[in-house]
């Protein structure tokens, strides 16, 4: 690859993620159905095109963390009526984390059946684990299998939001970036 090709291609990235910054940022603040987020698409997208996996693995974190910080402000300005901090913090950051593997793995195995088995496996991958640290220390359901189950079935359209979540700003990062991709090769064929 010459110069020129592995500069354009790092400008689609960093244009990608300047949006995607964007969209986490109102997709968090803003009213919105639950877990339709684009943090989990990022996830992938960075681990997919950024080659320092610490880096890919801090740009979905950092801006988790920040909207976070900024959410649990409004709630102590009692504009928000959730918390930006909770208890399973940790688990959510990691199953992002896991979510950035994914995009690592999707990036050896590219095409579009595989960025979707990537995202439904993020979203599923979240809903068991994240579900489960809840059962197992909010204190909302009996410690239990019948407890587990009632835990999994009331997230259910939770999980249903992050899957559609995942799949469609997904399908918008990745799409947008082999578009602007194959755009770049034409023009440079054509100039």
């Amino acid at each position: 690859m010459n110069n020129s090709k592995i500069s354009s291609q790092a400008w689609y990235i960093i244009g990608i993620m300047a949006v995607a910054a964007i969209v986490v940022i109102i997709g968090r603040l803003f009213p919105h159905p639950y877990n339709f987020t684009p943090i989990g698409a990022l996830a992938l997208f960075v681990g997919a095109y950024i080659k320092d996996k610490r880096l890919a693995v801090a740009v979905p974190l950092s801006m988790l963390f920040m909207t976070d910080f900024m959410m649990q402000v409004g709630y102590w300005m009692g504009t928000q009526a959730y918390p930006g901090f909770y208890s399973t913090m940790p688990v959510v950051y990691a199953c992002f984390a896991v979510m950035v593997g994914l995009g690592y793995w999707y990036s050896k195995n590219k095409s579009w059946a595989n960025l979707g088995i990537a995202a439904i496996g993020g979203g599923v991958i979240f809903f068991l684990v994240t579900n489960f640290f809840i059962w197992l220390g909010g204190g909302f359901y009996a410690k239990s299998v019948a407890g587990l189950i009632e835990c999994y079935t009331m997230a259910l359209p939770f999980f249903r939001n992050t899957l559609i979540g995942n799949i469609f700003f997904s399908g918008v990062f990745f799409g947008v970036y082999e578009w602007a991709k194959m755009r770049s090769l034409v023009l440079e064929k054509t100039v």
